[in-house]
């Protein structure tokens, strides 16, 4: 397992919103998101820093890292219409460090849809500039389910929760995490959504 460095729950508020907004306000309301950062480092990077016994030798100050992603994320000018383009963001800025060979970025989105705790995604990129392990996770989805193995136990709707983890081959393209918790409201409260 390499030495890595961890940043867990960096607060940040996008300014311009993630992505179209739901209500169609414009423009869409400020974002809040955490990130997770995870910098894997060079394998020979902390045996020549415990022989020097120097810290400056380390290379990685992850409070400069924080402090550069947020002002990256923050700034008023930036847009941002994918989950993915944050990411980018947050993995650049850490990539840029020399003794960091790669980076784990998760990106949680608190509330981003109605019947969810969260939506959380997640990627990995290498300094040679491959991106793996894409992921996009819901958390605690509720819905409601006719579930059981007898005739009574499937007489009425229960309520589950359920997390969902889809993991990607290659780009995470055109994924919606709102229109897969929408097709799941759909089946679950049929009578509900068709009153529109």
């Amino acid at each position: 397992m390499p030495d890595r460095i961890q940043i867990s729950d960096l607060s940040v508020h996008l300014p311009n919103g993630l992505g179209p907004s739901a209500f169609n306000l414009t423009p869409p309301p400020p974002c809040p998101i955490l990130l997770d950062i995870t910098m894997n480092l060079h394998p020979t990077l902390i045996p020549l820093v415990a022989s020097s016994d120097t810290m400056a030798s380390l290379g990685v100050n992850y409070s400069s890292v924080s402090k550069t992603i947020y002002a990256q994320l923050i700034d008023v000018k930036g847009t941002f219409s994918k989950p993915e383009e944050v990411m980018e963001v947050a993995a650049g800025v850490a990539l840029a460090i020399d003794c960091v060979e790669s980076v784990t970025i998760r990106l949680k989105l608190p509330r981003a849809v109605l019947h969810a705790q969260e939506v959380r995604y997640s990627a990995t990129w290498t300094r040679g500039g491959s991106v793996k392990g894409k992921e996009c996770e819901i958390q605690d989805l509720r819905v409601s389910a006719v579930v059981g193995l007898h005739p009574h136990e499937r007489g009425e709707k229960q309520r589950l929760e359920l997390d969902l983890k889809v993991r990607f081959k290659d780009e995470f393209g055109d994924w919606d995490h709102k229109a897969i918790q929408d097709i799941a409201m759909d089946v679950s409260y049929p009578s509900c959504l068709n009153r529109r």
